[in-house]
């Protein structure tokens, strides 16, 4: 992978820094005073940042070139890994740095008006580039950030969340396959739809493997849950949830006062889709119910012989982030990432009904291999263009953690800090500092336009980069929205983070989903007191 050195950066800012070297501190306390200056820092950042299983590395390595580039100095406090305080604190006014990183949004301080805009920064050109950061960016990412007043978050990952499946384990699987039901060439037909996907795992089962293995205690499959959702519901319906939006009888988009977005049947038709696998007896992995999540990604990442040693899974719900947060646990095991395949119940909620369940699998492949409609319609003769479109939207859903994972100025720092933050954002999104960031994170890329060579990668990071690429739809619990990040709005209410462990002992959707609609229903009016049509929002 190409790494840029920073040389016509350096020329351009060498008049505005005179500092040299690199001053980075890791610490803990959020009010530090980094520089021991009363925070008057000279040629120096300050940045607050929490990590996850991205880590730090990625923002060190771009300090440092930026640092070497432009003499520029700075010094981070590493905070706790889920956010902690950072966010509220900024949204309270007492930020005490330049910067800040944080796992999680921060809407909140956006809404009280402590984050500083940073349309300037979305405006400018990296040196050397011959487009605005604003065109570079994700469309998904950058049409959710921006508001009628400015734009005042940057995300810091291109983050996909997907079914992961260890290649090594499958491959060991179908060769031991005495029906050969798998075949050597099982990973050139992934599954397309969801009907695919139960048969691809009834193959595994058949020929002595575990399909899948799941923690009870996370919920990771709620990546698939609502996907799933947004596909069958289309993805403006799945937004207005958040929103508190639903489309009455008469086709007009109304308020949800009573929590009419709850007849959404999208809803239940993707917890049934999920509860296919988890309903079918030996696809889980018998351990899951006693396994935290990192125990879980251990299981799945053992390099096992099926039938032998019953250690091992052949998939498992997780993010982009698992190559680095497990690297310790890889030893020589190929693991991919596939396209989160499409609902086949969709083909209930089509516009025009003119793609059948039988020829779903079909029209995917036609859009994976990028035909037009006249190419699709010699496959699917009466195929219609409202239908393909919606399909095409489908296939280009994916969880991201992308809007979950932002980067924001405190409005409250002085002047002089605030543009030097704001130059060394306008760095960060530049192709150079990029590629810095893909290479300490084995191919993974922030939303900025940027794609490494995947013959530079590795194969994970490379099979996620095929199945999205950059045009990506983003699918997330939204918490831009003031009845998310205001009233707590989340899409299971208070069963968030145990769904998983639900469907795998046993209850049906419908069951789930009576307790999940109970809850929201007896929360909805502390929600919808932050409903943008609501004076007290």
């Amino acid at each position: 992978m190409k790494k840029i050195r920073f040389s016509v950066l350096a020329l351009v800012l060498a008049g505005a820094f005179a500092f040299a070297g690199c001053d980075a501190m890791r610490g803990s306390g959020w009010n530090d005073d980094p520089f021991g200056d009363g925070g008057s820092s000279g040629g120096r950042i300050s940045i607050a940042i929490s990590s996850a299983g991205y880590g730090t590395d990625w923002i060190q390595n771009i300090m440092d070139e930026y640092t070497e580039a432009t003499g520029v100095r700075f010094a981070t406090l590493q905070t706790d890994p889920i956010n902690g305080n950072l966010a509220s604190q900024v949204a309270n006014g007492n930020a005490a740095t330049d910067i800040v990183i944080t796992v999680g949004g921060m809407f909140r301080a956006q809404n009280n008006g402590m984050l500083e805009d940073l349309s300037g920064v979305y405006a400018a050109t990296p040196e050397g580039e011959s487009e605005p950061i604003s065109e570079k960016t994700n469309r998904s990412v950058y049409e959710r950030l921006l508001t009628d007043d400015g734009i005042y978050q940057m995300s810091w990952i291109n983050g996909a969340a997907s079914i992961i499946y260890n290649k090594t384990y499958i491959d060991g699987i179908a060769a031991r396959d005495a029906n050969d039901e798998l075949g050597a060439d099982w990973e050139e037909n992934l599954p397309r739809t969801t009907d695919e996907l139960n048969e691809f795992a009834r193959k595994i089962y058949a020929a002595g493997g575990v399909p899948f293995i799941c923690s009870p205690n996370i919920s990771y499959y709620d990546y698939l849950r609502l996907v799933w959702w947004a596909q069958y519901s289309g993805l403006e319906t799945y937004r207005d949830f958040y929103r508190g939006y639903y489309t009455n009888a008469s086709g007009e988009r109304v308020p949800a006062e009573n929590a009419e977005v709850l007849n959404d049947p999208g809803r239940l038709i993707s917890m049934e889709a999920a509860g296919d696998l988890f309903g079918t007896a030996g696809w889980f992995h018998s351990d899951s119910v006693n396994l935290d999540f990192e125990a879980a990604q251990r299981v799945f990442l053992q390099n096992v012989t099926p039938g032998v040693d019953e250690t091992g899974a052949a998939m498992m719900v997780c993010g982009d982030w698992m190559e680095n947060e497990m690297r310790r646990n890889l030893n020589g095991q190929e693991i991919r990432m596939m396209r989160v395949p499409v609902i086949s119940d969709i083909v209930d909620n089509l516009p025009d009904k003119s793609v059948s369940r039988e020829q779903l699998a079909t029209a995917v492949q036609c859009i994976d291999d990028g035909d037009t409609l006249e190419q699709a319609q010699a496959e699917i003769p009466g195929l219609t263009l409202n239908d393909y479109t919606r399909l095409q939207e489908a296939r280009r859903m994916v969880y991201s953690s992308a809007m979950g994972h932002m980067i924001a100025i405190p409005a409250n720092r002085p002047e002089e800090n605030k543009q030097r933050a704001k130059d060394f954002l306008i760095y960060l999104c530049s192709d150079g500092a990029q590629a810095v960031f893909s290479e300490t994170l084995n191919g993974l890329t922030m939303p900025y336009g940027y794609t490494p060579e995947t013959s530079m990668v590795s194969g994970f990071a490379a099979s996620r980069i095929e199945a999205y690429g950059s045009d990506a739809i983003f699918i997330e619990e939204d918490g831009t929205v003031p009845m998310a990040y205001l009233g707590n709005l989340m899409p299971y209410g208070d069963y968030e983070y145990r769904i998983d462990g639900m469907q795998l002992q046993g209850q049906s959707a419908s069951e789930i989903m009576n307790l999940v609609d109970a809850n929201l229903r007896s929360n909805w009016s502390s929600y919808f007191r932050y409903h943008e049509t609501n004076t007290a929002s």
